[in-house]
């Protein structure tokens, strides 16, 4: 959990305190009422802890992302499984973001499997730093890609976006040699 806070907090990410980030759908289905809705509970994110494991069920606006991470000294038994679903844009603009976290992502060494606005990356059987440092950088691509959905709007913008984005994490985090 320190590492991927470290990404969420690293100054690579800008978090707008002037936005609001709910589940409107959600609120809009639930009892809470408008005045309350900072308050509820089905607005929260989770964690569940240990010292070499996490569990997090991350939720900005529209979308969510579950980390699921076990991060000690046995490398066989590191691994890192993010999955990520949803946004507030139309269609094509929440695919737009996810092939956005698909290039950075791959860059990173994860595996990364797409169907449609749903991805699921893998990193796996690898040193405590080198899962360490994944965890940061996926800190900072969830930090950078909050909202992105709503403004993304090619596959030219996707790219330059994907590659701004590799080397704002290069600055911040060592960098990983592709074998």
């Amino acid at each position: 959990m320190r590492e991927l806070f470290a990404g969420l907090a690293s100054p690579a990410v800008q978090w707008d305190d002037s936005i609001l980030h709910y589940d409107w759908d959600a609120y809009a289905k639930s009892t809470a009422s408008f005045v309350n809705v900072e308050k509820s509970t089905m607005f929260s994110s989770y964690a569940i802890l240990d010292t070499e494991y996490v569990h997090a069920l991350l939720r900005f606006g529209y979308h969510f992302a579950v980390l699921d991470a076990v991060q000690g000294p046995v490398a066989e038994q590191n691994y890192i499984h993010f999955s990520f679903k949803g946004g507030g844009g139309n269609t094509e603009q929440r695919v737009y973001r996810i092939e956005l976290i698909r290039i950075v992502l791959e860059h990173f060494q994860f595996v990364v499997d797409i169907h449609a606005d749903f991805l699921e990356a893998f990193f796996d059987r690898r040193s405590q730093a080198d899962t360490g440092a994944n965890l940061a950088r996926l800190g900072i691509v969830l930090g950078k890609t909050v909202l992105l959905d709503m403004r993304l709007s090619s596959e030219q913008e996707v790219r330059s976006l994907a590659e701004s984005i590799i080397l704002e994490v290069h600055d911040f985090f060592p960098v990983q040699k592709n074998p």
